[in-house]
């Protein structure tokens, strides 16, 4: 709201009673009352200061957000409803809010007499999956196109991709649990890596894959499952052998593990391919059952020939190899043609990997929520048989459960915040494999938003104008002082605003040259260098790793060597040694600290002696074709001799 400067010099109070008589009748004058003030109120009772409502988009409850007007015998009482973030909910005119999404917005009511406007926050979560996006990205990290059909659930690639290993994201929006599926209609054309989150394409034509996730909201109803379909089209890639080798046209190499007796490779090609070469004990051809020792297909696996051209290779290695390298041939025999082939032998090592890693390489740092069952996964680079993984966590309050039979995933639940260290050990045939590797682990309660609780509201002005001076210390003397903005945090349904609940909590302005902040006691507290136009942005650092709107932001007008002042006395010494001065509050001219009104001789020599001119900040106008510098000016009975900026 507009903060005012209300001249009180003179004051002569006069009463007219009108009262007219008739030889029969008694004649009243009916007066209409105008509306002095809104009231908000939140399912039915008034919020206290610093609080917000919150629903819970599982919980399926009726949340209102309702006005008065006041004084109760106003003649309108009417007024309107309004969402700022359309994306996180809308409000019906009586009232009503439909829940869209996480995230904070904020409901303002305006009476339709005099436009008086009263507002709240609305805090909405969802404890409960309630919707699920995918990305897919090239080897490149390029993203992939794809078209989402909202009526039958469905995202298709635009146009046919090159054959390859592709990677993919899954967010999930709601709910404290990520768990989801991801699966392939056919597993040899899509070869999906949970712990790389990756998905091997080594075929062309058309690959469908179905995205889940359990224990959603849908459709208004709990307990459903969000599926997903995908559907992606390969393009036939050409090759001078005529073979594609895991989805590179002419591949020619495959990397395994030293001490490695088993590999798998797939083939595109318009017959039967063979292996051969020293080394290699057997190959067996799944499409087509055929191999150095000709072995039946089961009906499992002769339902996987969706093509006579696609070939899954599993090959058998002879026992004790020790070179780093064997020589082989990969031979197309409808076409007679052969490719030089290379089975290349490294040392056997494993990534630790989690949908959320921190830190540069070899550091291994994973965030998780508190009380959230995240799966973490031991991700070899080379291919090797027979491995088993060990893993031991420092502190009874992280928990591990193992998902695999070789224990290569495992999910981690922790019962309070904190950082962990995770030891992961790999073994084969009861011997270590190396080092175990370490995993740092920091464990965080999520936040599902922020906002800021300082009053911006503003008339004329664009933004709210703040001062870089103030009045302090009991001789009232004029000092610089920063700019305190206040923030509460909610986590998990509940405001928290104690400075020992802002870790993770990032504070950004828009330009340092004008001001700088950071937090201290949960306060944004901003150093003013300059004049001009910033934003102060407050935002949890985990948004992006999560899929959080907890974000707020508040426009500011700084004038550096402005004073802020809250009464007519500090007004008017603040104006009689020239400073600049920022309207904090309502001022009614001719009061004392307190706001009473001083004697009529007292009025009368301030009018006397002194004349201002109050103006507001005219910069923001002038770019605004609707509206002109002039209309920033504000006349009063008294005029101010310098700037003063009205909220």
């Amino acid at each position: 709201m507009r903060k005012l400067v209300i001249a009180l010099i003179i004051v002569l109070p006069m009463v007219f009673v009108l009262v007219l008589f008739s030889s029969a009748n008694l004649v009243s004058i009916s007066v209409k009352v105008s509306v002095n003030g809104i009231q908000i109120f939140a399912d039915g009772d008034p919020l206290p200061e610093g609080e917000a409502l919150y629903v819970d988009m599982a919980d399926m409850k009726d949340h209102t957000v309702t006005a008065e007007v006041t004084p109760a015998n106003a003649f309108e009482k009417g007024y309107t409803l309004e969402s700022d973030a359309q994306d996180v909910l809308t409000i019906s005119q009586d009232g009503y809010i439909t829940a869209l999404g996480e995230g904070t917005a904020n409901v303002k009511a305006t009476s339709k007499d005099k436009g008086f406007t009263a507002s709240i926050p609305v805090v909405v979560t969802s404890s409960k999956a309630y919707g699920v996006d995918l990305s897919l990205y090239d080897s490149e990290g390029n993203s992939v196109k794809m078209n989402y059909n909202a009526n039958n659930s469905t995202y298709t690639v635009s146009g046919e991709i090159a054959a390859g290993t592709y990677t993919y994201k899954v967010d999930i929006k709601g709910g404290d649990s990520k768990a989801y599926t991801l699966k392939a209609e056919d597993d040899i054309k899509a070869i999906i890596n949970e712990g790389e989150q990756s998905i091997m394409l080594p075929f062309s034509g058309a690959v469908s894959l179905t995205l889940e996730v359990p224990d959603a909201i849908k459709n208004g109803m709990l307990n459903q499952t969000l599926e997903r379909a995908v559907n992606i089209d390969i393009a036939k890639a050409q090759a001078s052998s005529g073979m594609i080798v895991n989805g590179v046209p002419d591949g020619n190499t495959v990397l395994l593990a030293k001490g490695a007796d088993k590999a798998t490779m797939y083939v595109e090609c318009e017959g039967e391919p063979q292996l051969t070469g020293e080394g290699i004990a057997s190959v067996r051809c799944l499409v087509h059952g055929t191999n150095t020792q000709p072995q039946a297909l089961s009906a499992d696996e002769s339902a996987r020939a969706v093509s006579d051209n696609y070939h899954k290779l599993e090959i058998t290695l002879k026992d004790n190899i020790v070179a780093e390298e064997l020589q082989a041939t990969l031979t197309n025999k409808n076409e007679d043609k052969s490719l030089p082939f290379k089975l290349s032998f490294a040392d056997f090592d494993f990534d630790l990997r989690s949908s959320i890693m921190h830190g540069q390489a070899g550091e291994y740092d994973t965030v998780i929520l508190k009380d959230t069952e995240t799966a973490i996964y031991a991700v070899p680079a080379v291919e090797l048989q027979g491995v088993e993984y060990v893993w031991t966590a420092n502190d009874d309050a992280l928990s591990i459960k193992y998902t695999k039979d070789n224990r290569s995933s495992c999910v981690f639940n922790a019962t309070k915040d904190g950082e962990y260290k995770v030891s992961v050990q790999a073994r084969r045939n009861g011997e270590n494999l190396g080092e175990a590797k370490q995993l740092s682990v920091s464990v965080t309660t999520k936040v599902n938003s922020v906002w800021i609780t300082n009053a911006t509201d503003v008339d004329l002005a664009e933004r709210y104008t703040v001062g870089g001076k103030k009045f302090s210390g009991k001789d009232n003397i004029i000092s610089n002082e920063d700019y305190a903005i206040k923030i509460v945090v909610s986590k998990k349904g509940s405001a928290t605003p104690s400075p020992n609940d802002y870790e993770g909590i990032e504070v950004v302005s828009s330009d340092e040259n004008i001001a700088t902040v950071t937090m201290r006691s949960g306060k944004a507290c901003l150093d003013i260098k300059g004049d001009g136009a910033i934003e102060v942005t407050v935002r949890w650092k985990y948004n992006e790793e999560f899929g959080g709107k907890a974000t707020n932001t508040i426009k500011l007008n700084v004038v550096k060597d402005a004073v802020e002042v809250s009464n007519y006395p500090e007004l008017r010494t603040a104006t009689e040694n020239g400073h600049k001065v920022v309207l904090a509050s309502d001022i009614m001219l001719g009061t004392d600290e307190g706001g009473q009104i001083l004697s009529l001789e007292e009025r009368q020599q301030i009018a006397a002696e002194h004349k201002y001119k109050s103006t507001y900040n005219t910069e923001f106008y002038n770019h605004d074709a609707n509206r002109h510098p002039e209309d920033a000016y504000v006349k009063y009975a008294i005029e101010f001799t310098n700037d003063v900026y009205g909220n």
